[in-house]
């Protein structure tokens, strides 16, 4: 499942240990189809990252926050860390793998 950041708050996002942020428009064809394949990543990472969207029009100071300066953008969070940003349309199996590195990745110590 998929939530949504209201007011700029990402307290839940930098409290969790993986986080992947969404953040895109309402009416954006790309950032639709974005949506859509973020929203069923989410469900088959329930559980192990938790997903948020954080619609840029309502959420205005976020983007500056993060460094988003194009959307569609997926931003990911590690331990309320951001690590990595991937802008504009990201194949599903893309999203896949980069979380998994990425993930596989913070747990490696070098």
């Amino acid at each position: 499942m998929v939530k949504k950041i209201k007011n700029n708050d990402f307290s839940k996002v930098e409290a969790s240990k993986i986080a992947i942020v969404n953040f895109s428009v309402t009416g954006n064809e790309s950032c639709q189809i974005m949506e859509q394949i973020i929203n069923e990543t989410a469900d088959e990472y329930a559980g192990k990252v938790d997903f948020y969207r954080a619609n840029i029009a309502i959420n205005q100071e976020s983007p500056k926050k993060y460094d988003v300066e194009n959307i569609p953008a997926v931003t990911m969070f590690i331990n309320g860390e951001k690590i990595a940003t991937r802008t504009g349309f990201q194949p599903k199996e893309i999203i896949e793998a980069w979380i998994d590195i990425k993930k596989l990745n913070s747990f490696v110590k070098y």
